[in-house]
């Protein structure tokens, strides 16, 4: 299993919410709204990447993610191997589960020439390891603290994260992307 899928954690790191707030009673139905901040709009939906880790395995980070709330985002990422595949398809083997809300710091960085939006996370990811035998272990843990996420224009606009297994500058900022990159799915 490949380094990189920690970084998404980071993805995977990103995005924001639209919450209705309900008020009512005595005929009084009046309804008001929170907006979500409209930088996490574009971050919102299913993101997948794929990617081959040897000649005849593959591994694909999938990414669900949903409002939570007028600066936050929920993220529900699984991520599977794939072998025998060349294109992610196949019988998985689940490495990754994570369940985290990520809240926009509203600061951004600049990494490699693309602008990473900085949030705070919690949540917690279960990684899953195989015996011999094929018996899975699991390790439950918090969600890293931070993540940063941006997208970037083309078609298809993908979206990228810091790679926070890799030298962190002085604030504890990725210096580098992950080389992952993350299409949205229709």
């Amino acid at each position: 299993m490949s380094r990189l899928h920690s970084s998404f954690l980071a993805c995977v790191a990103l995005i924001a919410s639209l919450s209705l707030v309900a008020c009512g009673g005595s005929g009084d139905d009046s309804t008001a709204s929170t907006k979500m901040d409209d930088r996490l709009t574009p971050f919102l939906g299913h993101w997948v990447a794929c990617w081959a880790t040897s000649a005849n395995t593959t591994e694909k980070d999938d990414l669900r993610v949903t409002p939570a709330g007028p600066n936050q985002v929920s993220i529900t990422r699984v991520y599977n191997q794939y072998t025998g595949s060349t294109n992610c398809t196949g019988p998985a083997t689940l490495l990754i589960e994570e369940q985290s809300v990520l809240t926009l710091k509203r600061e951004t960085i600049s990494v490699a020439g693309v602008t990473l939006e900085k949030f705070d996370r919690t949540g917690q990811v279960t990684t899953y390891q195989y015996n011999a035998q094929g018996v899975p272990s699991k390790t439950i843990a918090a969600a890293a603290p931070q993540a940063t996420g941006g997208l970037v224009s083309g078609t298809p606009i993908t979206l990228r994260v810091g790679d926070d297994t890799q030298l962190l500058d002085p604030q504890g900022n990725p210096t580098v992307l992950s080389p992952l990159e993350y299409l949205k799915q229709p």
